[in-house]
């Protein structure tokens, strides 16, 4: 679980150990009406955990017919690229400086997220 004192500990230093409130109040400070800081940290920090989250909890979210998907067959042959699940992270990331401007992987990642937006289709609220 990522902690508020994760999140600010990069631009704030003095943080009060334990004081969630104390340390919240500071992160809505640097962070509260402000979505670019906020992403643009995300995918300065943050891509690896959310891609390894998406990988964990696809299985719980119909993968086997995810990847028995004719179109996700032609598109994998071989089954799924190692950085399949860093491709779908940026999804939600796309208007970060780092992807605009020094993402070289972000080709790849594209059509990774153009096979997600086709196919990867679970409703999470119809249980």
């Amino acid at each position: 679980m990522i902690k508020v004192q994760d999140c600010i500990l990069d631009r704030n230093r003095d943080l009060n150990s334990g004081d969630f409130e104390s340390n919240f109040a500071k992160y809505i400070s640097l962070y509260s009406g402000d979505s670019e800081i906020q992403h643009n940290y995300m995918a300065e920090n943050m891509v690896d955990k959310i891609a390894s989250v998406l990988s964990q909890i696809h299985s719980s979210l119909g993968k086997q017919s995810f990847l028995s998907d004719p179109d996700v067959i032609a598109e994998f042959p071989k089954g799924l690229p190692s950085d399949f699940y860093h491709g779908i992270a940026w999804n939600g990331l796309k208007f970060t400086d780092l992807w605009r401007y020094n993402l070289p992987d972000r080709v790849s990642y594209e059509k990774y997220q153009r096979v997600g937006a086709e196919n990867l289709t679970y409703n999470c609220n119809s249980n």
